[in-house]
């Protein structure tokens, strides 16, 4: 149980730092609408191709390995999760994402008058 939740929350974890971006770019008015079609293909298509990969990770392995297991141990399920060749690059997309709203956070922050950047600090 404890393993497929691990699974099973990836796209959620993937979904995150994107959706902090978007709402920085909105808050901030750099986007005032939808975003761009080019954005939503970025953010869409690796984003899709990841989520399926995480939610098909029974089948491949490539998230989890084989080697992951849960077991009880001194009276609790304890899970020894073994990391598989996509983990980084799931890992790794999400810091993508956050650095990159770290980065606008701090243009933005740089852009705006004395008087606006008090609601930063």
């Amino acid at each position: 149980c404890k393993l497929t939740a691990s699974v099973l929350a990836w796209p959620l974890i993937l979904a995150q730092p994107v959706l902090f971006l978007l709402f920085i770019r909105q808050y901030a008015g750099i986007e005032t609408g939808l975003p761009s079609r080019g954005l939503r293909w970025a953010v869409g298509l690796p984003y899709g191709l990841l989520a399926a990969l995480a939610l098909s990770n029974g089948v491949h392995g490539l998230l989890y390995s084989g080697g992951s297991l849960a077991a009880v141990e001194y009276g609790a399920v304890r899970s020894r999760i073994e990391r598989g060749p996509l983990f980084p690059l799931l890992a790794s997309w999400g810091y993508v994402w956050i650095t990159a709203s770290f980065a606008t956070l701090i243009a933005v922050w740089r852009r705006a008058t004395p008087d606006e950047r008090g609601q930063w600090t």
